[in-house]
């Protein structure tokens, strides 16, 4: 894991900025030698993010499993129609990080 921290105290916006905008940019800024450190500490944390993601799977070109007329998504759930079709309606991506040591 890396921990990236602005130069200015009052930076971190702008880090943000910087790195959200410009995909390299992390890996522009990663050390190629070891970094020395003195008395580091990192408090307890967590962080939860949570999207509904059908519109970004369709903006890239994944839009089958969401067509009610032609996904077929039955034998993936291990279930057995008899009317109609199995589709996605919509897609939900949740993720967490915690820090606690």
């Amino acid at each position: 894991m890396y921990i990236i921290l602005p130069e200015e105290r009052d930076g971190l916006v702008e880090l943000i900025e910087k790195a959200s905008s410009n995909p390299a940019y992390l890996d522009q800024h990663l050390p190629i030698r070891r970094v020395p450190t003195r008395e580091f500490k990192i408090p307890k944390f967590k962080v939860y993010f949570d999207f509904e993601a059908k519109r970004v799977l369709e903006n890239a070109g994944v839009v089958l499993p969401f067509d009610e007329w032609k996904a077929e998504l039955a034998e993936m759930l291990n279930i057995e129609m008899v009317n109609g079709k199995t589709y996605a309606s919509g897609v939900f991506h949740k993720c967490s990080v915690e820090i606690d040591e």
